[in-house]
């Protein structure tokens, strides 16, 4: 995210109540000294987590100013709108969400909620290669057009985090179909419950401008590929 040369990153927390993940996303650009502008937005079905995703903004600015002296500037703004993840992206509920979206998104984090709404995306019994429903079909190919469209871009990238990764491969093989790659973080190993994230990320962009990785990259690459298809089986 902050080796792409953007001037500003743009953010979507889906079920992010008080925009924790937009917080992360500031304090890592804050550590490492990034001049990459960030802002955010919480989508949420509950609106009282408006107050708080103001009064966790004001406390970022302080928390900037004080220990990252001259570097408030870095988050731009946290905005609040509404969404419901169970729904098609052009359900009327779904109307900001998919605002945002076709205004460009660099990352999208939906943070414990498909677990939450696993009855709405999927059907039980279900074959994983069938995918889920709700949001998730129309906001991959909505994102994936974006970038057919816009040869700069760099695409856009979702980071799911949950309780159980009972939906990880659902959730691939829907990305799949519109050319996303799946990427399964090794993070946070040596806790006592590791935490497992999925990570889609668009094509590569230097795929696209004939990049030809080294010898070592490929292996790298085909033995991590390997590894996440059968964690995924």
């Amino acid at each position: 995210l902050f080796l792409s040369s953007k001037e500003e990153l743009r953010v979507a927390s889906v079920a992010g109540g008080p925009g924790f993940d937009v917080v992360a996303v500031v304090m890592a650009a804050a550590y490492l000294g990034s001049l990459t502008r960030i802002s955010g937005t919480v989508f949420e079905n509950e609106a009282g987590w408006n107050t708080s995703v103001a009064a966790v903004e004001t406390s970022l600015l302080k928390q900037l100013h004080c220990s990252f002296v001259g570097s408030p500037w870095l988050c731009r703004q946290i905005d609040f709108d509404m969404c419901d993840v169970g729904l098609p992206l052009s359900h009327p509920r779904n109307s900001h969400l998919l605002s945002a979206a076709e205004q460009h998104i660099d990352l999208f984090v939906f943070g414990y909620v498909v677990h939450e709404v696993e009855a709405q995306l999927r059907s039980p019994g279900t074959p994983v290669a069938e995918g889920v429903g709700g949001v998730f079909p129309e906001l991959f190919r909505l994102c994936a057009e974006r970038q057919v469209s816009d040869p700069s871009s760099t695409g856009c990238a979702f980071l799911f985090l949950d309780a159980t990764t009972r939906l990880w491969p659902a959730l691939v093989a829907t990305a799949s179909l519109y050319g996303y790659e799946c990427h399964l973080p090794r993070m946070l190993h040596g806790q006592g419950k590791p935490l497992e994230p999925l990570l889609l990320v668009a094509p590569r962009y230097h795929k696209a401008r004939g990049f030809q990785p080294e010898w070592k990259d490929i292996e790298a690459i085909e033995s991590e590929t390997q590894r996440v298809n059968e964690r995924l089986q």
